[in-house]
């Protein structure tokens, strides 16, 4: 009975909805592949590894249930309705030589990235070498079922072998990072919080306006391409006419959250496939350029979460002293007053002298929370220091004044931590009205000499320089 429960209907029927997308994706490329000749590409493959990178260990028979509703869908039900127990046994042999190679291909990218081996980078450069592995394993494997089933002699295993290798490897690297984006939100709502490996951007970012004629600009480059004999057949063609296509997916990748990137990737790949003529299918240009795009979005979004880190304190996780004023700067282009709140925890030292670096850590990882919690979300908080903070605040110095007292009693929150018990946090606040980025470094000066009259004044407190500052 435990079968029929909840939890394994729903588990039961998401592996149906997902063997039924595999089908789907299945004819998708069967279809492209009969109409215009560009077969060698094969979706299904990109589902099944992002399954295996998104689904914990408990899920996976949700991953083998998908493969096997899948691969029996594509299977000729009359050959099926003849020989059912032959044809069920093959029918798992296929999934089971399709998912395993992937499914450990999955396993060995999920314990890079936990490592952050070398760099965060890596996970994305180790990508781009396990894709042909995981690729070439599947189709061994498939051909293997294939020769031992008496579907194709074994002279025949190479020439089947080479175009299931390229179709499994442009699907998983094409669509692969499209999947595991798109279906973990809805694995994890429909099996549980802890079925899904969660894995969130790291760099999230607002969607901006430019992705859209970035793409636009991707996708006419991809057509001209395909649509052109004359530059598909002249030497170095392609690769002149791929520059552009690439060059806007990184940019994608560099202004876009992931998934954006990926979702561009997997439109600009099926438009490339749809659209792809004869003359150029069978010479492999497309299946080319699919895999240059996809290796161009993995570097892509694997740049920009560097780009990230290495804006970000790495203690606190807010903007270190560079990050933030470059963007106090971009922020004060904007009209409006703007007012400079600097933040200095006070006997911080005596902190690390009494209980240990250990606890000044977690004192100043506690502190960034609440310190940014009270400055607003439309303020500009970073690290500029050792137990130095700054905050660029909307509007005047009242108004600045307001959010540096609720940034102080905020502070109150701080717990304390093990081994510190009695630990109070405070901190003393100096705040500069701002003009312009020209009169940043001049405001910063001001609110420091505002910062040093709290501390002389007694601490735990809010002082601040008076009239607007200009160089």
């Amino acid at each position: 009975m435990r079968l029929f429960s909840r939890v394994g209907r729903r588990r039961i029927a998401t592996a149906v909805a997902l063997g039924g997308l595999w089908f789907l994706l299945w004819r998708l490329a069967d279809v492209v592949g009969v109409l215009h000749h560009a077969s060698l590409w094969y979706p299904p493959a990109g589902l099944t590894f992002a399954l295996a990178l998104v689904l914990r260990r408990a899920q996976w028979p949700v991953l083998a249930g998908a493969v096997l509703v899948g691969t029996a869908l594509a299977r000729d039900w009359t050959a099926v309705l003849a020989e059912p127990a032959a044809q069920a046994l093959l029918i798992v042999a296929q999934a089971g030589a399709h998912a395993l190679p992937l499914v450990l291909a999955a396993v060995f990218l999920r314990r890079i990235a936990a490592m952050r081996f070398v760099t965060d980078a890596t996970p994305a450069l180790t990508m781009l070498a396990v894709w042909p592995l995981a690729a070439a394993g599947s189709a061994a494997l498939g051909v293997a079922v294939v020769v031992a089933a008496g579907g194709v002699a074994p002279g025949g295993a190479v020439a089947l072998f080479l175009p299931w290798f390229t179709g499994d490897l442009v699907g998983i690297a094409t669509t692969a990072s499209f999947f595991a984006l798109s279906l973990a939100p809805v694995l994890h709502r429909l099996l549980g919080p802890g079925a899904v490996v969660r894995d969130d951007d790291p760099a999230p970012v607002r969607p901006r306006p430019a992705t859209v004629g970035l793409l636009l600009v991707a996708a006419f480059g991809v057509v001209v391409l395909i649509r052109t004999p004359e530059l598909s057949q002249m030497a170095g063609g392609v690769a002149v006419a791929s520059y552009g296509p690439m060059l806007a997916l990184l940019l994608i990748a560099r202004l876009a959250p992931a998934a954006q990137t990926h979702t561009a990737l997997v439109v600009l790949v099926g438009a490339t496939m749809i659209v792809a003529e004869p003359a150029t299918s069978t010479s492999g240009h497309p299946q080319i350029l699919a895999l240059a795009l996809a290796a161009v979005a993995q570097l892509g979004v694997a740049l920009r979460g560097l780009a990230h880190l290495s804006e970000r304190d790495s203690l606190t996780g807010v903007a270190n002293r560079r990050a933030w004023l470059a963007g106090a700067r971009r922020r004060l282009q904007r009209p409006g007053p703007a007012t400079v709140v600097l933040v200095d925890l006070d006997h911080f030292k005596a902190i690390n002298d009494r209980f240990g670096h250990g606890v000044g850590d977690d004192v100043l990882h506690a502190a960034a929370t609440q310190l940014h919690a009270g400055a607003g979300d439309d303020a500009w908080f970073g690290r500029i220091g050792g137990e130095e903070f700054a905050a660029l605040v909307p509007g005047d110095a009242d108004e600045a004044e307001r959010r540096a007292e609720r940034m102080r009693r905020a502070l109150r929150r701080v717990p304390a931590p093990a081994g510190a018990r009695g630990l109070v946090v405070r901190a003393s606040f100096g705040i500069a009205p701002v003009a312009t980025a020209l009169d940043l470094a001049t405001a910063l000066r001001a609110a420091d000499q505002a910062l040093y009259r709290a501390k002389t004044g007694g601490r735990d407190r809010v002082a601040h320089a008076g009239t607007a500052v200009a160089a």
